[in-house]
């Protein structure tokens, strides 16, 4: 058995037979004996489990005579406990620029910690919990955990044990009439003046008023992007300005009538949106007719400035109402 130093490059023999091809004294199999003693080997395969058991299996001696054996080697009590270097973090996968935490899982109480993040950023920490360890550009990185106790030091290497995925491109958004459409991505979300639209998650949305539209669209990986637009409303008439349009009262408690006067052949579409866009109310109504008079009821919507969307014939008219409480 011998001991590696990493920090002279250095080998100490610790104990272990000279003898040239010994064979080893097996004692009885499943039995522990501090007299048995592995035989000369070479290309055997050896690991430490987590409670610093070193295990010991296979291998050849004299060159050609393969071994079968499987060896547990239980330290004794002047041997200390070592410290085995363990290690988690809080994802192992993220999108660039974003942070992670890491956590220290080693058994045997370690007194000091040294950890290397290679395309971290800080790169290195000897806190025992490192936090908001960031990573600004994509790659697959390791991670190292030095531990060390009073019995020595030892190394965990976590090879590609964090994936950083690039951030999408920036969307496109096209705008035909008063729809808008992003470009191709896995989701979609549309925000009105920095508010999240309830339900507009679809690659196109329909406007209902002149403001900041933005779309947060998200790759597989649930990486993020975003672009906005700002939108004018144009071409449409207040209900103030056309005089056979009526709504009263305005304000309201929640309860209004909407009348028209005269409807051409076209159906009649109402929509009613609040300030972020979210619909609360549409209904479609038949053409033809002479008069035309709707009672609405958004007395259990909050109190708030909504958008009245009338669209008849190509012609859109618009109001706003203002719901108190």
């Amino acid at each position: 058995m011998w001991y590696y130093t990493p920090a002279t490059n250095e080998w100490t023999w610790v104990s272990g037979d000279t003898i040239l091809n010994y064979t080893g004294f097996y004692g009885i199999q499943g039995t522990s004996n501090p007299s048995n003693n592995p035989s000369d080997r070479g290309g055997a395969v050896s690991w430490i489990d987590d409670q610093c058991h070193l295990w010991l299996f296979g291998g050849w001696s004299n060159g050609f005579n393969l071994k079968n054996d499987v060896w547990k080697f239980i330290p004794g009590d002047s041997c200390g406990a070592c410290s085995l270097p363990a290690l988690s973090a809080s994802n192992t996968s993220l999108c660039e620029k974003f942070c992670i935490d890491f956590f220290d899982s080693s058994t045997n109480n370690p007194a000091s910690w040294q950890w290397q993040f290679p395309g971290g950023s800080p790169s290195s920490s000897t806190d025992q919990n490192p936090t908001n360890i960031c990573y600004q550009v994509p790659g697959i990185f390791d991670v190292t955990l030095i531990t060390t106790s009073a019995n020595g030091n030892d190394t965990l290497t976590l090879s590609n044990y964090i994936t950083v995925n690039p951030t999408p491109p920036f969307p496109t958004i096209t705008q035909v009439g008063y729809t808008l459409t992003s470009s191709f991505a896995t989701s979609y979300q549309w925000q009105f003046n920095s508010y999240d639209i309830p339900g507009a998650t679809n690659q196109s949305y329909t406007v209902l008023q002149s403001g900041t539209y933005t779309v947060v669209i998200s790759d597989s990986n649930g990486c993020i992007n975003s672009v906005s637009r700002e939108v004018i409303i144009t071409g449409m008439n207040e209900v103030d300005d056309v005089p056979w349009v009526s709504i009263y009262p305005n304000p309201t408690t929640g309860n209004f009538i909407i009348e028209i006067l005269t409807i051409g052949a076209a159906d009649v579409t109402f929509e009613i949106s609040d300030v972020i866009g979210q619909r609360v109310y549409t209904a479609t109504e038949k053409g033809g007719r002479n008069e035309f008079r709707i009672e609405i009821n958004l007395s259990k919507s909050p109190a708030g400035i909504y958008m009245i969307r009338i669209n008849s014939d190509d012609k859109i008219f618009y109001q706003k109402i203002l719901i108190t409480k």
